[in-house]
């Protein structure tokens, strides 16, 4: 996390290493967002490029570590912030589609051309102010355009994940990816599995999280869908009732559901007061924003292997299989188990708001108690918007959400296992049964007190005690 002023501090490690009679810029992803004056956020990444060598950087600096120089890479660290500081090399083969076998130490143009995107390959002077670019990348972010720097198919077979970090840039910037190199990666798509499932993972979630259907739309055209979400690919053509999906296919309806959470995402940077708490605590909230956009993505995909004809096409406990899919789904890509927990909750439960306002108040204020609720109302809403459009379910909750205190919805339990052991019951089905009605009572407000609460058990445990005694 980059502390005090990320900027002025990178700034002040170039002007040392100039002083020091080496050329030294920004360089990549900073350079590019400054340029279109995207936000940079409160912790703006900064990597410098300089024709120091590393062990000459590692003298000039005081607190630095070696993360990468076989690379030329140096971290160094000043009041806190780290950054990367890398000497201009150009790259021998790639061996491992990922990185080179070997580096050279060159100059800031043959930096330059070793670079992936135009975009990505342009320096900036923080001294003079002046941006350095060999490579047209001005040129290419004015017609909002993604181009490789050099041959398209050479940079991609170097690294793989290249073509989908080039659907990330377009997707996030909304630029066209040029035709070359967009024919590049269409010919080269089923190579992406020989990238690492973590990297691909990565790159998938900061895509969704930026433009998820902009994202779906692109990854559908190059057909990298069909490579690394087949289930997703699955869905086109599966037909739907007409009466509760008007959209058309499944794959229809989750491409309008995506759109629904593009929209959300596009008024929360451009304007987050048109949005509802809720909604911004999700969307500010790196993890809970994944969870959203995978969960939106995957909610439907049991629907193709449940499909039946009845009286109408039907896709009987889909949401029980979608879950099952996507714990699969997030065990292929190797999520973290805290983002597969909550995502699968997110999709096991998506069919269960149509029941909320039938609900006992017990019921449903455990239904409100789960940690992933947030979420799951958006989720909700972007299904409904993807089909009938009836959001009086999401209404209902988030009115019964604002009228009821935090406390209410999940108490602390009046009585607990220890209790129901000092009346003389003993661990097992008996005691949990007792304990849950007990606590579904004290929400729906029947028990008000640990007293009554505890004439209930021993009513229980007198009964228990009859029946086994016959």
């Amino acid at each position: 996390m980059l502390l005090h002023n990320a900027e002025s501090i990178a700034k002040s490690i170039v002007v040392k290493l100039v002083n020091s009679g080496h050329e030294a810029y920004y360089a990549g992803g900073f350079v590019r967002d400054m340029i279109l004056n995207f936000p940079a956020g409160n912790s703006p990444d900064i990597d410098v490029a300089t024709s120091a060598r590393p062990e000459e950087i590692v003298k000039l600096f005081k607190n630095t570590k070696e993360v990468g120089v076989a690379f030329g890479v140096v971290l160094v660290i000043e009041k806190g912030n780290a950054f990367d500081v890398a000497t201009f090399r150009s790259d021998g083969q790639y061996i491992d589609g990922r990185r080179p076998e070997n580096v050279k130490f060159v100059s800031a143009k043959e930096d330059a051309l070793r670079r992936d995107f135009t975009i990505n390959g342009m320096f900036y002077n923080p001294v003079s102010k002046t941006i350095i670019d060999f490579v047209d990348g001005q040129n290419d972010l004015q017609k909002k355009i993604i181009r490789t720097i050099g041959q398209p198919q050479e940079r991609f077979c170097e690294d793989y994940l290249r073509m989908l970090r080039a659907i990330r840039f377009s997707s996030r910037f909304n630029f066209e990816i040029e035709e070359k190199t967009l024919l590049a990666i269409k010919n080269l798509s089923k190579n992406i599995t020989k990238v690492s499932a973590e990297r691909i993972c990565k790159e998938l979630t900061l895509s969704f999280c930026d433009a998820p259907a902009r994202t779906l739309k692109i990854l559908d055209e190059t057909g990298l869908l069909p490579e690394i979400l087949p289930e997703i690919s699955s869905l086109r053509g599966v037909e739907q009732p007409p009466e509760f999906h008007p959209e058309g296919d499944c794959f229809t309806h989750t491409l309008l559901a995506m759109e629904y959470l593009e929209d959300l995402i596009e008024k929360f940077i451009e304007n987050p007061k048109t949005l509802r708490e809720d909604q911004i605590n999700v969307l500010s909230d790196n993890h809970k924003r994944s969870v959203l956009v995978w969960s939106v993505l995957l909610h439907d995909i049991g629907k193709p292997s449940t499909m039946t004809f009845e009286d109408r096409i039907r896709f009987n406990r889909h949401d029980e299989k979608s879950e099952e899919m996507t714990y699969e789904i997030a065990k292929r890509l190797k999520m973290s188990s805290s983002q597969t927990k909550d995502i699968c909750a997110c999709v096991r439960n998506h069919m269960k708001f149509m029941f909320v306002q039938k609900m006992r108040v017990s019921k449903l204020k455990t239904f409100m108690g789960r940690e992933t609720i947030d979420v799951e109302i958006i989720l909700h809403e972007a299904d409904c918007f993807a089909s009938h459009g009836m959001m009086d379910n999401a209404e209902f909750l988030l009115r019964k959400l604002a009228e009821t205190p935090p406390q209410e919805i999940k108490p602390v339990p009046i009585v607990r296992g220890d209790d129901l052991i000092a009346l003389g019951f003993v661990q097992g089905k008996k005691l949990g049964d007792v304990l849950r009605e007990i606590y579904e009572n004290q929400l729906d407000g029947i028990f008000n007190n640990k007293e009554e609460a505890i004439e209930f058990a021993k009513k229980q445990l007198l009964q228990e005690c009859e029946v086994n005694c016959v």
